[in-house]
């Protein structure tokens, strides 16, 4: 009897292995594919953040630029090329004040812009550092 037992528990046991083996694959990919859903999910809720702070920033850039530009310096071109240089750095200012002519703002846009950028960066891993 105990003999028999052992023999069919040992059989159940083999064809268990057999079945989990045939379905690892499937199961493994079905674990990947939850888990890159997951990560995809919390990569929107993330992005969707990051782009309304960088939207928000933007537009309070373009609001206080245009509210000091206007009061104290009305050569817009200038103001332009300067707010370029703070939103997308020096190389995209040079483009803006080559388009406006205005060849006497190449060099400031290209240190406004690397200046920005330095100080942007090593402001963002100070904040980094904050939190």
């Amino acid at each position: 009897e105990d003999g028999e037992l052992d023999a069919d528990l040992e059989e159940a046991i083999e064809e268990v292995v057999e079945v989990a083996k045939e379905n690892a694959e499937e199961v493994a990919e079905l674990v990947e594919e939850e888990v890159k859903k997951m990560t995809v999910a919390q990569l929107k809720d993330v992005g969707i953040t990051l782009l309304l702070f960088a939207g928000l920033a933007v537009f309070l850039h373009g609001i206080i630029v245009i509210i000091l530009g206007g009061l104290l310096y009305r050569d817009w071109e200038m103001i332009a090329i300067v707010s370029q240089a703070n939103v997308g750095g020096g190389t995209t200012a040079i483009a803006l004040a080559e388009s406006f002519g205005r060849k006497e703002l190449i060099l400031p846009a290209i240190l406004v812009g690397t200046l920005g950028t330095a100080l942007g960066t090593y402001l963002g891993f100070f904040v980094v550092y904050i939190l």
